[in-house]
């Protein structure tokens, strides 16, 4: 099977996939008019799909790319939805007891996996913990990290104590937790927070809620056991963490405005 393939019934030979080509790979026939590859170039090619995504006739397709979804634009919702969508997330720090079930936050990191990675290296992979049984084990572990950063810094003394006697500043009773974690050889972490923020606002929209995992996220680049608690191997990176849960209060009643951003118009 060729690796670029253009119906060329369809095509209007209007150029569009090869100017959008981030590889610069699909070339113009001279003669015919038509886009083609060179055999040469299929390395080349990130798989991104833009050539397929904005072809207007649907008229070309790429064989690595095994399927794709229409885009459905009557049901896209209008700006001031999608403004009401961001403005209303808040970050939840109470949670209901029962968690999200496996195939709903199955369903969450599909849609967060469709958010930009460089080159689209796809280079990102998550680490769920999805019983409370698994928090607590992860607890522990970050108080024996602080523990022992305790040492010689006294804030991790006091913040240890205050977990000790009950109060749950790790994960605020969450009852599961996504950690995204970046592969061995890419530079741009990025791309695994991108994600993680794609999560967080698809769980809005799901009725779930997530927040931060701050102490969470340091300790576990820092305190080998608790890396190895989570399976994540050397070279690997953890970008970022989230508790994950439906919120025990509900939606946010109200939306504090935030001060005026700071813009330089250049």
């Amino acid at each position: 099977m060729d690796f670029f393939i253009v119906d060329t019934e369809r095509c209007k030979k209007d150029s569009i996939c090869a100017k959008l080509c981030p590889s610069n790979i699909i070339k113009i026939d001279e003669l015919t008019r038509y886009p083609y590859v060179r055999e040469e170039d299929e390395r080349k090619c990130i798989r991104c799909g833009q050539c397929v995504s904005f072809c207007p006739f649907i008229a070309c397709n790429v064989a690595s790319i095994d399927r794709c979804e229409p885009v459905e634009k009557s049901i896209l919702p209008p700006p001031d939805s999608v403004v009401a969508l961001l403005k209303s997330r808040r970050s939840v720090r109470m949670y209901k007891k029962e968690g999200l079930p496996i195939e709903k936050i199955q369903e969450l990191i599909e849609v967060a996996n469709t958010a930009p990675t460089a080159s689209n290296k796809r280079s990102v992979r998550w680490v769920v913990l999805s019983k409370r049984s698994q928090l607590d084990a992860a607890t522990q572990h970050v108080l024996d990290y602080w523990d022992e950063m305790g040492k010689t810094e006294a804030w991790y003394r006091r913040i240890a104590r205050v977990v000790r006697s009950g109060r749950d500043l790790l994960f605020r009773g969450a009852p599961q937790l996504v950690v995204s974690v970046t592969v061995p050889g890419i530079d741009w972490h990025e791309d695994a927070v991108i994600s993680l923020t794609y999560l967080e606002i698809a769980a809005h929209a799901f009725g779930a809620g997530m927040c931060w995992a701050g102490f969470m996220t340091s300790a576990a680049r820092q305190h080998k056991p608790l890396r190895d608690f989570l399976g994540v191997e050397d070279g690997e990176f953890i970008s970022g963490a989230q508790m994950l849960g439906y919120p025990a209060l509900g939606i946010a009643k109200r939306s504090p405005v935030k001060p005026q951003p700071i813009v330089t118009f250049m």
